[in-house]
């Protein structure tokens, strides 16, 4: 019986130390996971934040406010016109670069501007955007077409065969806003 105790607290002892072996081994694996888990969550915030640097605008790039365009950075003699007129496809126009507010590298232009419209030509896709930030939107978009033909010195018909968008935004008529419109005056 003896032999039968001391035999039995020989195999408890092994199972302990095992038990404490494996204790350990288990407490090393876990904080070599730690480790390895923070390490790949910093190198993540570090690589996302180079990102986020890259992907953020230069601040001398942004605008100045919600309609402006950058100052001018063009040469408008550099502009294929001729000294008189634009040609849009195949519509004339007055050259309204010569009287526009403002001009920014790519070309587009602010051929007009007051509180209730802002009238802006982009070369890029040969379309004149009216946006209309007065109230009626019916009476404010009537004004702002008028301006339009006349800085361009054509009549209606004239105006029709041109890529034209008309808009508002929501602050200035809501009921309006989130549509693009065509010239009134066109079918």
């Amino acid at each position: 019986m003896v032999e039968l105790a001391l035999v039995y607290t020989g195999v408890v002892r092994q199972d302990i130390a095992e038990s404490i072996k494996m204790l350990k081994n288990k407490k090393i694996l876990i904080a070599v996971g730690i480790v390895v888990l923070s390490l790949v969550i910093f190198v993540a915030l570090i690589t996302n934040n180079k990102e986020t640097d890259k992907t953020s605008p230069d601040p001398s790039q942004q605008k100045t406010g919600p309609y402006q365009l950058p100052e001018s950075k063009i040469n408008l003699e550099e502009i294929p016109t001729e000294p008189d007129k634009v040609i849009i496809g195949e519509t004339e126009t007055k050259n309204f670069y010569k009287s526009a507010q403002a001009i920014n590298e790519s070309g587009s232009a602010v051929v007009n501007k007051s509180q209730d419209y802002e009238i802006v030509y982009t070369p890029e896709f040969s379309r004149f955007n009216i946006t209309v930030l007065g109230s009626p939107f019916t009476q404010a978009r009537k004004t702002a077409e008028n301006k339009f033909i006349e800085t361009l010195g054509i009549n209606t018909e004239t105006a029709c065969k041109l890529n034209v968008v008309v808009s508002t935004p929501y602050f200035a008529n809501p009921n309006e806003s989130g549509q693009s419109y065509g010239l009134s005056f066109c079918n």
